[in-house]
């Protein structure tokens, strides 16, 4: 049987060169040109706009055969003598290093070429082999013949690939030098069928690889074995696919083929084993990797338009951009990755994705991720493979995620409904701050009675009655309580500052009073994580009792309000300052109280653990809070909620110092069954979870920060009362780690739960909330998704730019001016830019100046995309090199690099 191989007619520049009959025309009349210049000529347009190497040409024309000096030389004069004119002006030196044809190629199938048949039959010898004979062919290879053969003796079976033309040939040779290269930089890789030998010097040509058992579609009888397989199984066999694909774009190789035909499924022990094979029309993304190898690329570099032969094989699998004649990228390939995903959870290898395909897949997560995968613009889909190994590696950990936002989303809904009923019957009604405020008057109620107890009652029962009243006439029955100027109901940030504000006018002549308020206000700020208002309202109540102080138990009160308020420094980072007042108190109590079973030594003790922690002393950290348990525990008359911190706080450091099951033990024995004491619990073991992801992030060891806050959230959502706040803080995490990761669709996915949380616990203008709305449209402009991160970025900068230094905030400007350099808009970018650039460049240039080289760069891309090349494309040239030898432009924004590659194609990515 012979085999067709296709050839083409190339047009570029009013030039067109037919290679099966070796004619040149340019402007429509025949030029004569040589054999040896015909053959450059070829190379060069297989090949457009990339750089062929002296070494390639010298392989391909000349077969490394070279008996004349400058043979090359003289033969791309020739070459661009017969070219002429514009055509001759395509063709460009590359100094030391070869040639490139530029502009724009059209290549269109003229024919083909009868080629000499290969004889392969079962039971035949290999030819070039001793010892192994065929068996029976593999596949549907139309490029070269595949045979499974065996080994007379040892019974080992391998596969060959046999090259029945020029055009195979060079696909096997394109398949032998990129398992070279992903064995170079990946090992012995079990994702791939492993090449062992191969014979590219006598006819028949052929590849010699390791069996990797049945392709996917013969092994699973077209689906009908993947239909009896649990659905877990499934995915499992698949996320070795996705993780083969995800190892060679990481080294630089697109494989532009994944279908079931191409992987190949064998026994692994008791499980399953998948293998991505068939790299015949991939190419090679780095051709410096190849060089660095001693490779040549020959091959291995896209082509403009279309392969024929992969359009009639695979047009299933095909990306969209593709069809239309746009390059392949790991994208395309994501693309068929998805199509593969949506076959095998339908238990169909043949079934085409159409209209209403997601009636076929019952798991709203896996409709989600092949929905990912498979969107028709590129920029939209998802933006690596290791995203889609992720998402479904972690489909157990998601589901409980989607359903604890689904228990929150309930619980929210019958609040929202209880608090509609309330408001029914009695129009002061607000369930958060109500709780809120009146956990505030319990708890100075308490403390009044636990004084009286003592006999050092300092708040009277008038004061008592007055912190009551001013509860429940300034602050739950005021008009303006419940509605904020917007229009909507108040978050219970906003109540508490509300609450505040109005106990300055309520308490003008009784500042002790308003001082203990004051206190307890600072300490719900600093539960609320909002740790500025914690620390001013701590400031006035130490001014106020400093200034009405009449006893020693005032004084006493003073210096616990500054303890409370170092400890509240060391939480802030502001070290010098809380170690500073640390020492003075210490010295100002002494070393005999510090024994003593007074409520004034234990936080001084606590304070020392606050600092030990702080300063990441762990040991010292264990230690004083062992003892200031030991101080709680033998201390009788010791505040209740002070007793349950020591207990909380030994139990954190017991969790962070690697003790988890002797921090549950101690949490188990504390919280009995108070569902109060439980939710203090959780929140202490969430915000150590925090602090030690945080650390696994700063060393980007993703995977154990991903675990400890998952957890952490878990704990969360199962006490009585979830805080709210707290799963938001560990949300807006989870998207910083996936951020680091560059997942940035589930980043973006985390950022917007954040910002939900922290917008109902402390309102939209408060600092958290826009910081992680900011973060969310980083996250969609990594994403792609320009119009959602413009939006986000246009609707939060008149707050930043109100808040910042110097009234404008440069990283939300810039990231701003690049949503709308990708959305149409880049005449606004430009002015934005060169104000940024006129106004702030001094501060733009600190440290690595990676800000200002940013700036630059989309103030280049704006001039570009407004037809200002010649001006813009030096200065984006420069930012992107200033940005690439900065250490910290490492970290590249796929966002910024794909936009300033599509001007810059020699950026070196």
């Amino acid at each position: 049987m012979k085999v067709p191989s296709s050839q083409f007619l190339y047009r570029f520049a009013g030039a067109e060169f037919n290679e099966a009959t070796g004619e040149l025309l340019v402007d429509g009349r025949p030029v004569a040109i040589e054999p040896l210049p015909a053959r450059v000529l070829l190379m060069l347009l297989q090949h457009p706009n990339e750089v062929v190497t002296k070494d390639e040409l010298f392989e391909s024309v000349w077969d490394k055969r070279i008996t004349v000096d400058n043979v090359l030389a003289n033969a791309i004069t020739k070459l661009r003598k017969a070219l002429g004119g514009v055509a001759a002006g395509c063709l460009r030196s590359v100094p030391r290093i070869g040639y490139r044809l530029t502009g724009r190629v059209e290549r269109v199938a003229v024919g083909s070429v009868p080629l000499s048949p290969l004889p392969l039959e079962a039971g035949m010898a290999v030819p070039g082999r001793s010892g192994w004979s065929l068996r029976r062919p593999l596949g549907d290879a139309s490029s070269s013949r595949v045979w499974l053969a065996e080994h007379g003796k040892l019974g080992h079976r391998r596969v060959f690939k046999f090259a029945v033309d020029a055009q195979s040939l060079r696909a096997l040779k394109r398949e032998y030098m990129l398992y070279r290269l992903l064995q170079r930089e990946l090992g012995e890789h079990p994702g791939f069928a492993a090449v062992v030998d191969y014979n590219f010097s006598d006819q028949p040509y052929f590849l010699e690889c390791v069996y990797g058992g049945e392709d996917l579609l013969a092994w699973s009888d077209g689906g009908a074995r993947l239909t009896e397989m649990p659905l877990k199984e499934r995915l499992a066999l698949f996320v070795q696919i996705a993780g083969a694909v995800a190892a060679a774009h990481r080294v630089g190789v697109l494989h532009k083929d994944i279908k079931p035909r191409n992987v190949l499924i064998d026994r692994d022990g008791d499980a399953w084993r998948a293998r991505l094979t068939d790299f015949g029309s991939a190419r090679a993304l780095d051709a410096e990797r190849l060089r660095a190898m001693g490779l040549t690329a020959m091959g291995l570099t896209v082509t403009q338009g279309i392969d024929p032969e992969v359009l009639s094989g695979t047009p299933l699998y095909l990306a969209p951009e593709l069809l239309s004649g746009e390059p392949p990228t790991t994208r395309s390939d994501i693309f068929a990755m998805g199509i593969l995903l949506y076959q095998v959870v339908a238990g169909d290898l043949r079934r085409p994705m159409a209209s209403g395909w997601q009636r076929h897949i019952v798991d709203p997560l896996l409709v989600q991720d092949i929905d990912s995968a498979t969107q028709g613009e590129p920029e939209h889909r998802l933006a690596s493979a290791i995203d889609l190994v992720h998402r479904l590696s972690t489909m157990d950990e998601r589901r409980a995620a989607a359903e604890a936002a689904a228990h929150e989303a309930s619980v929210l809904q019958t609040l929202k409904l209880r608090e509609q009923r309330r408001a029914l019957q009695r129009p002061w009604a607000l369930g958060g701050a109500i709780l809120l405020l009146l956990g505030l008057g319990l708890s100075l109620w308490q403390l009044q009675r636990e004084r009286t107890a003592l006999h050092a009652a300092e708040l009277s029962q008038r004061q008592a009655h007055r912190v009551t009243e001013f509860l429940v006439q300034d602050v739950l029955t005021t008009p303006d309580l419940f509605k904020s100027a917007q229009g909507r109901p108040r978050s219970m940030f906003e109540v508490l500052h509300h609450t505040a504000t109005a106990a300055g006018d309520r308490f003008k002549d009784d500042p002790r009073a308003e001082a203990e308020l004051r206190r307890h206000v600072a300490r719900l700020y600093q539960r609320m994580l909002s740790t500025n208002d914690a620390l001013r309202q701590f400031d006035r109540a130490i001014e106020l009792l400093n200034a009405s102080a009449r006893t020693a138990r005032d004084r006493a009160k003073v210096l616990e309000m500054r303890l409370e308020r170092a400890e509240l420094l060391f939480e802030m980072n502001e070290h010098d300052d809380a170690r500073r007042e640390l020492d003075r108190i210490q010295g100002l109590v002494g070393g005999a109280d510090l024994e003593s079973g007074a409520e004034l030594s234990f936080l001084v003790q606590r304070a020392r653990v606050s600092r030990a922690l702080a300063e990441t002393r762990w040991d010292e950290a264990l230690v004083e809070a062992r003892g200031l348990k030991a101080r709680a525990d033998r201390t009788p008359h010791l505040d209740a909620e002070l007793r349950n911190t020591a207990w909380r706080l030994l139990a954190q450091i017991l969790w962070l110092t690697d003790q988890p099951e002797a921090a549950e033990t101690l949490l188990k024995e504390n919280i009995a069954d108070s569902a109060v004491a439980a939710n203090e619990a959780a929140i202490a073991m969430a915000r150590a979870a925090i602090f030690r992801a945080a650390q696994h992030r700063d060393a980007k060891r993703w995977a154990p920060a991903h675990a400890i806050l998952v957890q952490a959230r878990e704990r969360l959502t199962q006490v009585p009362v979830p805080s709210l706040l707290h799963i938001a803080y560990i949300d807006s995490d989870r998207g910083h780690v996936f951020k680091g990761e560059e997942q940035m669709q589930s980043a973006l996915e985390q950022y917007q739960k954040a910002a939900h949380g922290f917008g109902a616990t402390l309102g939209l203008d408060h600092q958290w909330t826009r910081v992680t709305l900011k973060n969310q449209g980083d996250a969609a402009l990594g994403e792609g998704r320009f119009e959602q991160a413009r939006h986000l970025y246009e609707s939060n900068r008149t707050w930043f730019n109100a808040n910042a230094t110097g009234g404008r905030y440069p990283p939300l400007d810039i990231h701003l001016a690049a949503a709308w350099n990708r959305t149409g808009r880049s005449s606004d970018a430009l002015d934005l830019m060169a104000t940024l650039l006129a106004e702030r460049h001094d501060d733009l240039a600190k440290g690595e100046g990676i800000m200002l080289h940013m700036a630059q760069a989309e103030h280049a891309l704006a001039l570009v995309q407004l037809g200002r090349r010649a001006e813009g494309l030096p200065l984006l040239r420069r930012a992107a090199h200033s940005i690439r030898m900065s250490p910290k432009g490492e970290v590249r924004p796929r966002w910024f690099w794909d936009r300033y590659r599509s001007e810059l194609p020699d950026l070196n990515h």
